[in-house]
């Protein structure tokens, strides 16, 4: 599959830095992992990077969990708030139904896997997709596809933890917290 980040010379070209831009996220209520991997398996499956770009890579997700509604975005979404809750004034994601239809993966490295839950429900999330693209950006990858990043894996074990989430997960029903408009900007000096 195609995406931004394969041109990223293109991008460079005109100032865009894919690492750098602006996010708009789903926070919901973490889903238990702990419940449904043995604590063994989930140490010695775990992958955590030691680059500190890739910060965010570290086993799996079981404080904080998202869905991300549009990145790319070309301003840091905090710069761009009002705008942002304005587009999504009338979506209410507390009464939306959102569950995981089905455990799946992206292909980070060789050295490790992204588990992903596919996200379903009643056309919210993609609702708000469509509108948040009406800011300025750049689509990282051209299909929205809804989605919860459990954590992530060393590569040997993608098989075993996609089972063992698979028997849990289906279904499983996501409880939104509130909107998360990324990092703050970095200030410069």
């Amino acid at each position: 599959m195609v995406n931004a980040y394969d041109y990223k010379e293109l991008l460079a070209k005109h100032n865009v830095d894919p690492g750098k831009m602006g996010c708009v996220m789903l926070d919901t209520k973490p889903v238990p992992l702990a419940d449904f991997l043995e604590d063994e398996w989930m140490r010695e499956w775990e992958y955590v990077s030691d680059d500190p770009d890739k910060k965010w890579v570290k086993g799996f997700n079981t404080d904080e969990q998202h869905i991300t509604l549009k990145y790319g975005l070309l301003a840091n979404a905090n710069t761009i708030k009002d705008d942002v809750d304005a587009l999504l004034d009338d979506i209410n994601f507390f009464e939306s139904d959102m569950y995981i239809d089905h455990v799946s993966y992206f292909d980070q490295s060789d050295d490790y896997k992204c588990i992903i839950g596919h996200v379903m429900g009643d056309g919210e999330l993609e609702r708000a997709n469509a509108r948040l693209s009406y800011l300025p950006h750049i689509d990282t990858f051209v299909t929205y596809r809804p989605h919860v990043t459990l954590g992530y894996v060393k590569s040997e074990y993608l098989h075993q933890a996609i089972s063992a989430l698979s028997l849990h997960l289906y279904h499983y029903r996501l409880l939104p917290t509130g909107i998360n408009y990324g990092a703050l900007p970095e200030k410069e000096d």
